[in-house]
């Protein structure tokens, strides 16, 4: 899902063929397990557009708490609802695995939609020289995060001065494909 969205995003397929792509793929959760269930709402999450939804989030979350609790042999693989296991994943060792990957993840979300994913910030087409397209071409295609401080300098030095730009560049990330200062500096809004 995360690829046809990707495609998407790049032109590379339409809306509606996204939509009927991800029908044709979509997994088959009836009668299936809890953590099955969880990935297909996570599935449908990704499907709507990447939603910032903090629920199916920290629900994805409990998918690897589950995991590690059925690897401990403390839960079946075949538990079927969140009320049979809700007890088993707030055990402290359980509960720290959901809650590091919420955290991650939810890192994930802030990187693409960026400080507030309600309001996209300004940004001054005249920062767009060449040297800052190119790299940010770059960092887009290749996936080289590494280089999102060396993007920073050359924002700073093309005139960008907005101070929430320049510490997600400079920022440890994590950074991914879709990043919202990369999209805003490439146009791709």
């Amino acid at each position: 899902m995360i690829d046809l969205c990707e495609q998407c995003a790049e032109g590379r397929i339409t809306e509606d063929e996204r939509g009927e792509l991800s029908d044709e793929h979509r997994p088959d959760s009836r009668g299936q397990s809890y953590a099955v269930n969880v990935a297909n709402n996570l599935y449908w999450w990704v499907a709507d557009r990447y939603k910032v939804n903090t629920r199916s989030v920290y629900y994805a979350a409990d998918v690897f708490a589950f995991q590690a609790g059925v690897e401990a042999g403390l839960l079946p693989p075949q538990a079927r609802s969140y009320e049979e296991v809700r007890s088993v994943l707030e055990q402290p060792t359980l509960a720290a695995i959901r809650d590091r990957t919420a955290q991650g993840w939810g890192a994930l979300v802030r990187d693409i939609y960026g400080p507030n994913p309600f309001r996209t910030p300004a940004f001054d087409p005249r920062r767009r020289t060449p040297d800052v397209l190119g790299l940010s071409r770059r960092i887009y295609d290749e996936r080289d995060f590494a280089a999102m401080p060396v993007l920073a300098d050359l924002l700073e030095e093309a005139g960008c001065d907005d101070a929430g730009i320049l510490a997600h560049c400079r920022g440890p990330g994590p950074h991914v494909r879709g990043c919202w200062a990369i999209d805003l500096v490439l146009d791709k809004g």
